[in-house]
């Protein structure tokens, strides 16, 4: 089995014994003196946890994010894990997991981290022992708080954060009719990919039964191919023909700096290799390779050459002051990379199936 044919499944219902449970099929019993669960937390990061967990007297595996002492269940996707079946035998076989945390139990995560809070794996009541680091609180991005609030006849919003080449906030409609974001930098209008989300609390505090109001706006790198040469970036949301701020968003090269090197001190996970697809955009398109200090700028090539888009800064100049006539000459690759962008945005570290995605995200990008 592979990672395309992973079977959603709650974590409640996934055995950890695949062969039944019975001593026939090889379960060590407790009597043996050792830990009724045993497993690891491989990776744990604001978005997603990864590791294996089986039980040893075969009962199904409950997993939790314990966060200052509460539990919170989590939901699981099982997969085959061929080293923990060769150590502990072949009824173990599906004993994997990877958990994608929603955003609210994502920012409780990250809050928990920032507080220096314990954050901990539980199977079946049992803490998992870390294989890894936690992420520092140092290595978690942190948005700037807007409150930029908007309340009309027709509209009620809040743009409430921005950072690191995302806006953040809630709006509705007086009818709740549905409507589209747009992004307007400098005059010109721009596509955005834009996630959408639940926010219960926005349900409750205006008393109505719409839930998926919050938003979450991507600012491209290509932003910068429509600000003229030693100018900001001014940039205007809209929701469908309102605009959600009355004043522009100033993006400045200084700013965009900074984000670019606070993603690149990430903690290493499935987050920050998205964030700097994000980021290598600003820094080609941008003209900031000249403004990276010695460490980014290692990382963005680094990062560059391992997902194989090394023409975006093939050029030594791209570091040296002549970013800003670079073009890239091979538009296949350019095309993939922006499909990689696109399909990385449809996933959003959630449990989707993922083929459908990979299709629309092909036919979408002509890459047939």
């Amino acid at each position: 089995m592979n990672e395309f044919e992973q079977l959603r499944v709650s974590s409640s219902s996934a055995t950890a014994n695949a062969g039944g449970g019975d001593s026939a099929g090889g379960v060590v019993p407790e009597s043996d003196g050792g830990p009724p669960v045993v497993g690891f937390v491989e990776q744990l990061e604001p978005i997603a946890i990864k590791g294996w967990a089986l039980s040893r007297d075969g009962r199904c595996v409950t997993l939790a994010l314990r966060i200052g002492g509460l539990d919170h269940p989590l939901e699981a996707v099982w997969i085959e894990r061929s080293d923990v079946a060769g150590h502990h035998g072949t009824q173990f076989l599906i004993s994997g997991y990877r958990c994608a945390l929603d955003r609210h139990m994502a920012g409780n995560v990250r809050d928990a981290l920032l507080a220096g809070r314990s954050v901990e794996v539980c199977a079946n009541g049992v803490v998992l022992p870390h294989l890894g680091k936690i992420p520092a609180a140092s290595a978690l991005l942190q948005a700037e708080p807007l409150l930029i609030n908007l309340l009309s006849s027709e509209l009620r919003a809040v743009v409430e954060s921005w950072g690191h080449f995302r806006v953040s906030g809630w709006a509705v409609l007086r009818n709740a009719a549905t409507a589209g974001y747009k992004l307007v930098c400098n005059g010109t209008e721009l596509d955005c990919t834009a996630l959408s989300h639940e926010r219960l609390d926005v349900a409750q505090a205006l008393g109505i039964t719409v839930l998926e109001t919050g938003f979450e706006i991507e600012l491209p790198g290509c932003l910068w191919e429509s600000v003229p040469e030693g100018e900001d970036a001014r940039i205007e949301i809209r929701f469908g023909e309102f605009a959600l701020n009355a004043e522009p968003l100033v993006l400045d090269r200084a700013r965009a700096v900074r984000w670019v090197g606070d993603i690149c001190r990430m903690h290493h996970g499935e987050e920050r290799q998205y964030r700097l697809l994000v980021a290598l955009e600003h820094v080609h398109f941008g003209g900031l390779g000249p403004y990276l200090d010695d460490d980014t700028r290692l990382c963005i090539r680094e990062f560059a050459e391992k997902m194989h888009l090394g023409d975006f800064i093939v050029d030594d100049d791209l570091f040296t002051g002549a970013a800003a006539g670079f073009t890239v000459s091979d538009d296949a690759q350019l095309r993939m990379w922006r499909a990689l962008l696109a399909l990385n945005a449809k996933l959003d570290g959630s449990l989707r199936p993922i083929f459908p995605s990979v299709q629309a995200v092909i036919a979408d990008h002509a890459l047939e």
